[in-house]
């Protein structure tokens, strides 16, 4: 974003748009060209993750920058359990690629839709990973193809899936 920004943010569920209070958003440095940007992040264990659910920037604070700006239309994530120091893709496993498309309806409509996140299903077969990495792929917008938003994500875990 415009600064350093607390990746807490992400876990919260508070959206609402304020950086410098217990809300707000995540973005990679805007790079001014297109750039394959990642956020890496330590579930603090080997975690059998079986959903993810992400929120765009704006769904509080600006529905104006909803479906549209930096705000990830696809993005591929990755799971590894002994990455490698210096960043090397070597290490980590694709485990989907996710894409958000656009539904058509009401402003209002997509807002609401925008609100309840966008979901996404893991194999059965993933295995258990420690950190996950989320590549950006796609934005909304062109431009915003120079850096990615992010107002949260949740992870569900089932140790018996």
């Amino acid at each position: 974003g415009s600064g350093p920004q607390p990746h807490s943010f992400m876990w919260n569920q508070n959206y609402n748009g304020n950086p410098s209070t217990a809300g707000g958003w995540v973005g990679t440095t805007n790079t001014g060209s297109y750039s394959e940007h990642t956020i890496t992040f330590d579930l603090g264990k080997e975690t059998k993750v079986t959903r993810l659910v992400t929120y765009q920037r704006g769904i509080y604070d600006n529905t104006s920058l909803v479906w549209t700006n930096a705000n990830l239309s696809e993005f591929e994530l990755y799971g590894s359990n002994y990455p490698s120091a210096d960043g090397a893709w070597s290490s980590w496993d694709l485990i989907m690629t996710c894409t958000i498309t656009k539904p058509a309806g009401s402003a209002a409509d997509l807002l609401e839709i925008a609100k309840r996140g966008h979901e996404f299903s893991f194999d059965r077969n993933v295995p258990k990973y420690r950190y996950l990495r989320i590549k950006q792929k796609r934005t909304f917008t062109t431009a915003g193809n120079s850096r990615f938003f992010l107002a949260g994500i949740r992870l569900f875990e089932n140790q018996n899936f």
